[in-house]
């Protein structure tokens, strides 16, 4: 909030009826503004602090000279004091969820037969007399089910969403931040519950997981409105009071997730890590169900490290917000993927067999590493695949006819319905002359070289922790040369992978510049083509939902900005977009 020449801040001393029972002091100010004329500056604090006794680890201080009130009413965007807002402290029972009666939705489809599990090479035949490598993908294939059934027969979600209202999320950030939950909301159901949490020195839960009807919408819409920034930043917090809230609730519904945005750094740095994970771990055996936590991390000075690290303990997505403009396409891709859900918890496990013809399995690439390994989430209308390689030895020609089976590969996964599902798939060879044709299946290279580059995106991010930005430069060059000279350069993901492996180049050229966004860049990129997950700053793996998600977004969002006209701290200026959004083929209905 910046503070005019003609213009001066002075508070007005607030009405305690108007007040909730367990809030900060100091929070709760209303302020206006007149002309400069003769001050009169006193402050009045509020006098009854019965219901923090062990909420909060702030002190209140009320001994302010006249700048240092001028200051901290520049900084301080206050928070809405209509909600019943819980500071958060460990003792709290989080049980006030609101009622809802699960109930399954189903089409005339069973689950199972909506999604295909199969094994792919790159040559479906083997020439004798000749040693040869064979990448083969592993296939997870989402049915390609219409939108509007998806959307009718969509599991009920519960989202926390867990926001940095700390002092660095002031002006332009935290009013985009809530004009993009706003538009979340406009996509939810009354099979649907949200929470929002806000932290900053302390956690502050302004409600408790609340179904969204036209009435929770509005309560919503109410304390969305009231979120400003200040303070510092205490990340543990936030996430305790999510994980306290899941532990907590009657009722869970089918999906859950947590949704941590944050734009700078813990209090503590050099602790964080540690804390985050026995936090997580703590929690896991009071927790029901699954759930994940999808991180947000926002602008340059935000601690990647511990936003990935989050992400990852839970099989969620680390999102990378560089700029404001992808505020609203990271949420959107994150609400297609939650909408369009088909399958997770999937794991794959990978068994050799004896064929009769000397081979290896040379190399895999999962996660880890291992011939047991998980895989993303599977979507509608979405493929996920992991990519093996096999090294034949020369083959003799009395195999000349012959089929082979060297790989079997046994999936376990979860349907959207809750089912728990098994299936095979093996891969077959058949055994040819030397003049006999054999072709290659580019859909199989295009994946071989995906996950290639995905690779040389984790050396480059290793070589850079350690200080090697050289050496982290030539894994880039090498990666750029190898898949340029590829037969599928010119696929437009391939070329997507090209321009951030280009432009890894830029983010290693110091310290300064990997700390400066370029580590939280790679990160994010390298996660997403390794996964084949969308992301704000790579959309090239966008499934259908979230593009319309993304779509839908980019027209609410802009209709907000020119309708809307924002107090100062909240001003969201129109040239994020570097050209104007693009609408929609149909108008969209909120």
């Amino acid at each position: 909030m910046n503070i005019e020449d003609d213009e001066i801040i002075v508070p007005n001393e607030p009405n305690a009826n108007d007040l909730p029972q367990s809030v900060i002091s100091t929070s709760f100010i209303s302020v206006s503004r007149v002309s400069t004329v003769s001050l009169d500056f006193q402050f009045h604090p509020i006098s009854s602090f019965s219901n923090l006794s062990n909420a909060s680890t702030l002190q209140p201080n009320f001994r302010f000279s006249m700048a240092q009130q001028l200051q901290h009413f520049q900084d301080v965007n206050f928070i809405n004091p209509i909600s019943d807002i819980l500071v958060y402290s460990n003792d709290l029972v989080l049980n006030t969820d609101e009622p809802l009666e699960i109930k399954e939705k189903t089409n005339s489809k069973t689950h199972e037969n909506l999604l295909s599990f199969s094994i792919k090479p790159l040559y479906d035949k083997i020439q004798i007399n000749t040693s040869v490598e064979i990448p083969c993908i592993v296939t997870f294939k989402g049915d390609n089910t219409d939108l509007e059934l998806i959307e009718k027969y969509r599991q009920g979600l519960d989202l926390i969403f867990v926001v940095d209202i700390s002092g660095s999320m002031r002006s332009g950030k935290i009013g985009l931040v809530k004009a993009t939950i706003e538009f979340v909301i406009t996509l939810l159901k009354d099979f649907d519950r949200i929470s929002i949490i806000g932290f900053s020195d302390s956690a502050f839960i302004y409600c408790p997981l609340t179904v969204m009807n036209e009435q929770g919408k509005a309560k919503m819409t109410e304390i969305i409105n009231g979120l400003g920034p200040t303070g510092g930043t205490h990340i543990e917090c936030g996430v305790r009071a999510a994980l306290h809230m899941l532990a907590d609730r009657k009722v869970c519904n089918q999906v859950s997730s947590i949704l941590l945005l944050s734009d700078g750094c813990d209090n503590d740095t050099r602790s964080v890590n540690n804390r985050i994970q026995i936090a997580i771990e703590e929690f896991k055996p009071r927790i029901k169900g699954s759930y994940r936590m999808h991180t947000f991390g926002y602008g340059r000075n935000h601690d990647s490290f511990v936003m990935s690290l989050m992400a990852d303990l839970t099989n969620g997505n680390f999102y990378y917000v560089e700029n404001e403009v992808a505020v609203s396409d990271a949420f959107a891709n994150c609400m297609g993927e939650l909408v369009a859900l088909l399958a997770s918890n999937v794991q794959v496990s990978l068994t050799t067999k004896n064929c009769g013809i000397p081979f290896k399995l040379s190399k895999l690439y999962s996660n880890t590493g291992d011939t047991i390994f998980t895989m993303p989430n599977v979507f509608f209308g979405d493929k996920k695949d992991s990519v093996f390689v096999l090294d034949f030895e020369a083959i003799q020609e009395n195999f000349i006819g012959q089929k082979i089976v060297p790989i079997e590969a046994v999936a376990t996964f979860t349907l959207k319905n809750g089912e728990k599902i098994r299936k095979i798939a093996v891969l077959e060879l058949f055994i040819v002359g030397k003049d006999e044709k054999v072709t290659k299946d580019k859909s199989v290279l295009l994946e071989y070289y995906r996950v290639k580059g995905a690779e040389s995106l984790k050396q480059i991010i290793e070589f850079a922790d350690a200080g090697k930005f050289a050496e982290a430069r030539e894994v880039a060059r090498i990666s750029e040369e190898e898949i340029s000279n590829s037969e599928v350069v010119g696929d437009p993901k391939i070329q997507a992978l090209m321009k951030d492996i280009k432009d890894s180049k830029k983010r290693i050229m110091s310290k300064n510049s990997w700390i400066s966004g370029g580590r939280a860049q790679l990160s994010s990129i390298q996660n997403s083509h390794f996964n084949k997950v969308a992301m704000s700053n790579c959309m090239a793996y966008q499934n259908s939902m979230q593009f319309k998600y993304s779509q839908l977004s980019k027209v609410y969002i802009d209709s907000i900005v020119t309708t809307i006209n924002y107090p100062k701290s909240h001003i969201i200026q129109r040239n994020f977009y570097d050209t104007p959004p693009q609408s929609s083929s149909s108008s969209p209905t909120f």
